[in-house]
């Protein structure tokens, strides 16, 4: 008797995992075909590169170059270099535009006035790369702030070279006991 109810549970228990799994049958179905398009997707995506790259290297080498040849893997190489050749340039090029973006707030120059609209700030663009106008006055603000730069520099280094002598000092002082 005992078995036979055992039996029971677990047809009941099969019987409620399959109810519940044709509940959710609609949504995995759904979840398939979307995990199915996205593969297709991909692959499409990833045949357009390859067939990019080979009409690269045709016109590269100006014949048709075989995917896993040497010469394809050489071009590929070169590509690479040129574009972490640009990303680094880019990355140069933002970093200088920020610096002198600091620069000029430092300076108490705003490149652009809040104030003024939009159509105003392309009528009158601002190369920020460009010498500021009224730089006279701003000229030796930057110049005595330049000063003061080095010299704290200069005192940061002095302050080292004393921490340094007074610890090879007490260095002696502990070796002589």
């Amino acid at each position: 008797m005992f078995v036979l109810s055992l039996r029971f549970i677990h047809l009941f228990s099969s019987q409620a995992k399959v109810e519940k799994n044709l509940k959710n049958m609609p949504q995995m179905i759904d979840d398939y075909r979307k995990r199915s398009i996205e593969r297709e997707r991909a692959k499409k995506a990833e045949v357009k590169v390859k067939a990019d790259l080979t009409e690269q290297a045709r016109d590269f080498y100006g014949f048709s170059v075989d995917p896993d040849d040497e010469r394809m893997q050489f071009m590929l190489l070169q590509l690479e270099e040129a574009q972490k050749l640009e990303d680094k340039k880019a990355r140069k090029a933002a970093k200088k535009l920020e610096a002198h973006q600091q620069l000029q707030k430092l300076m108490g120059i705003s490149s652009t006035t809040e104030s003024a609209s939009e159509a105003d700030a392309t009528a009158t663009a601002i190369d920020p790369l460009a010498p500021v106008p009224e730089a006279k006055d701003k000229e030796t603000d930057m110049k005595v702030f330049a000063k003061l730069v080095s010299e704290r520099s200069k005192l940061a280094k002095a302050a080292s070279r004393i921490a340094d002598e007074q610890a090879a000092a007490q260095m002696k002082g502990q070796k002589k006991k």
